[in-house]
């Protein structure tokens, strides 16, 4: 065992397990050897501000990065190097999740909005709008066809990934979602 010392904001464990991805408060991500506890990686890209989740490619080559910067950033999980940004939210990025194949990411962001990217070039896919409020969560099936986004209006909605409808939306007491 090892200690990670910092203020963390986000974990993620690659697939294999051989790998810890930690995001900071102060911006910077970092990878880290999972049996030595050794720093593999250190990269920066949201500096100054808040890292809120890291995400590995299913295949593990690609650690992503979602930001209070409102970007959204995908990086080689060997050299570090910055393989693409994405821009379009308006507000903090919450989360980010790859689809199965690891082709698409999609993300929530306090724009109230959830946003699916192609994960290759960037491009902008698609601009999920349904929610009242900030989207906090979300996650992808494990088919990669269907996305489930929880929000600070008490809902929770499932969308359809092809087709890019809404296909139910569930509600409670009115209770802020802030995990699915």
């Amino acid at each position: 065992p090892f200690i990670i010392k910092g203020p963390n904001s986000s974990i993620a464990i690659s697939r294999d397990s051989r790998r810890l991805a930690t995001g900071s408060g102060d911006g910077i991500v970092r990878l880290w050897d999972m049996n030595s506890g050794k720093a593999l990686l250190t990269v920066k890209g949201h500096s100054p501000r808040t890292v809120e989740d890291v995400e590995f490619s299913p295949d593990g080559k690609i650690l992503a990065s979602a930001g209070d910067d409102n970007t959204d950033r995908l990086w080689d999980a060997a050299s570090g190097r910055e393989l693409v940004t994405l821009r379009g939210h308006t507000d903090w990025v919450n989360k980010i999740v790859f689809t199965p194949d690891g082709k698409q990411v999609v993300t929530s962001s306090n724009d109230n909005t959830h946003r699916l990217w192609d994960a290759t070039t960037g491009e902008e896919l698609y601009n999920f709008k349904g929610h009242k409020r900030f989207v906090q969560t979300m996650n992808i099936s494990p088919d990669g066809k269907m996305v489930v986004t929880g929000s600070d209006d008490g809902t929770t909605k499932l969308w359809d990934v092809k087709t890019r409808r809404e296909l139910v939306t569930l509600t409670g007491d009115g209770a802020k979602i802030y995990a699915v």
